[in-house]
């Protein structure tokens, strides 16, 4: 073929090829790289076997002795994983990556109140469940405060200084003529009267923002459902709370402690009209020796900001801590919740290792690693409560839990069980066409319901302090577990690469939000 003949061929197929690239240009501005699901799977593929394998061979091996909270074995499992943070060139809102905060392991204070008639005991007649510092003092008045209710509607603190002062306040809320609450206008009661034990707790924060010293509180319908919680939080040092920082100190009080101090039988007899001040002039000696261990404990938090909305974050957490040792047995926790544990720290190195290539989550990623989850959640409810940046922008929480094990008699081996946010439903189904793919990790996602999922505190993942405050929660698992919580919960347990897909899996939802 001559030159001539190859232009004029060259030139008929012109047309062709001009379409060909401008319908690639097209779709390659329609899909930037950086936006693809197949950039997602790329940096998915580099979730190894080996690299969670390594971690949970440590986070369960002997010499962390189970990772109880504020044990020297949960210590060195929250290094080890401050450290792989580090490794992974990830940064952190505090000083080695450690969230700190302290607990009390409680054991019942020695507590007496001492009127001028006579000396009453804490656990009989009167009951305390916050811990304290151990103090002695003297008061030559109570100030009686009605409901101690804080309200626009109703304030029994209005133009009352009752600071350094002993309160006595009594449950319920005031009523019209009518019967109806001052509060809410009708029949139903507020909020401040409703719960009895959370109507207690916003008349302890009244009492507390006032600068009362001390509150007697007087409750005698529920008195009994306070001893129970009483004897249940002294009937084992192993139940642990966050320490209360504040300086009231405050006391449930039975009939008889009442009828002393204010001389009358009941305190509807004594209710004030037009809200009046109502002292009494009663002798009243508190003493509160303490005997509470404190310990501290620490959740793991690393941090990669995001390029478009870096005040928006995504929450990807999992707990580290288990159940310790119980005479020579030690309870691995390999997992649950070694696994959940290592998938965060791995997915965390490969989101930093993608930010450092140049394709950051365009909403910041925010990774946390909780203890206390065997002590009642203790860790989430700090970080709930201490939080490092607002959670008014949080835009969700991926909630990794025990991902190891499969069940293979009853079970599709390659099962994945998500329960997810309504909000979330959309993007479970788009992840459908990676999950299949020849890469992708190809399994067969089981839909469980959040509301079932997070049903039982008591045995659910932290993602259920989220829940319930009303945060959207992706929580992923594996089928039951028969080795949950016992010594054989050991990493032989685990069958690698079916974690390892999952864990991909969960690294690609998180993708997939953090991109949004």
């Amino acid at each position: 073929m001559n030159n001539r003949k190859r232009r004029e061929k060259l030139y008929s197929a012109m047309p062709v090829i001009l379409l060909a690239i401008v319908f690639f240009s097209v779709l390659r501005s329609a899909f930037p790289v950086d936006d693809t699901e197949y950039l997602s799977l790329d940096y998915a593929l580099k979730i190894q076997v080996d690299s969670l394998a390594a971690h949970v061979e440590v986070l369960a091996s002997d010499s962390l002795e189970g990772r109880e909270t504020g044990t020297e074995g949960e210590l060195k499992a929250a290094y080890y994983l401050a450290r792989k943070m580090l490794e992974g060139n990830l940064e952190s809102p505090y000083d080695a990556f450690m969230q700190t905060f302290d607990i009390v392991l409680p054991d019942k204070p020695d507590v007496t109140i001492s009127t001028d008639f006579e000396t009453y005991s804490l656990g009989h007649d009167f009951f305390s469940f916050f811990p304290h510092d151990s103090i002695a003092f003297h008061a030559d008045e109570i100030i009686y405060v009605g409901y101690g209710i804080d309200d626009p509607k109703w304030n029994d603190y209005f133009y009352r200084d009752v600071r350094g002062k002993v309160v006595l306040v009594k449950a319920g809320e005031p009523r019209d003529h009518f019967g109806n609450s001052i509060l809410t206008g009708l029949l139903y009661k507020s909020e401040w009267a409703a719960d009895p034990v959370h109507a207690y707790i916003l008349k302890r924060n009244a009492a507390l923002k006032y600068g009362a010293k001390a509150m007697l509180y007087y409750d005698p319908d529920n008195f009994l459902l306070f001893k129970e919680i009483f004897d249940k939080i002294y009937k084992s040092k192993k139940q642990v709370r966050n320490i209360q920082v504040d300086s009231l100190y405050d006391f449930i009080i039975g009939t008889k402690m009442m009828q002393d101090i204010s001389g009358y039988e009941k305190l509807d007899s004594v209710y004030y009209e037009n809200r009046r001040d109502r002292h009494w002039k009663v002798p009243l000696d508190i003493r509160y020796n303490t005997h509470d261990e404190i310990l501290s404990s620490q959740n793991i938090v690393a941090y990669i900001e995001g390029s478009e909305n870096p005040t928006q974050y995504v929450l990807v957490c999992a707990n580290f801590d288990h159940l310790g040792k119980a005479g020579e047995k030690i309870f691995h926790g390999a997992n649950n919740n070694a696994t959940g544990a290592s998938a965060v720290v791995e997915m965390a190195r490969v989101f930093q290792e993608a930010a450092d290539d140049g394709y950051p989550p365009k909403n910041s990623l925010l990774f946390v690693l909780f203890s206390g989850r065997e002590k009642n959640h203790i860790g989430a409810k700090y970080f709930l409560k201490h939080p490092p940046y607002p959670l008014t922008k949080m835009l969700g929480v991926v909630d990794v839990g025990m991902i190891g094990y499969v069940d293979t008699l009853t079970r599709n081996p390659n099962d994945i069980y998500v329960a997810f946010d309504e909000r979330f439903k959309d993007l479970i189904k788009d992840l459908n066409p990676v999950n299949k793919s020849h890469k992708g990790p190809n399994l067969t996602v089981k839909i469980n319901g959040i509301e079932k999922k997070f049903s039982n505190p008591g045995k659910a993942t932290d993602g259920v302090v989220f829940y319930k405050k009303k945060f959207p929660v992706m929580s992923f698992s594996n089928w039951l577990y028969p080795f949950n919580r016992k010594p054989e919960d050991t990493p032989d347990k685990i069958t690698w690469d079916i974690y390892t897909a999952r864990t991909r899996y969960v690294f690609l939802a998180t993708w997939s939000l953090a991109n949004q």
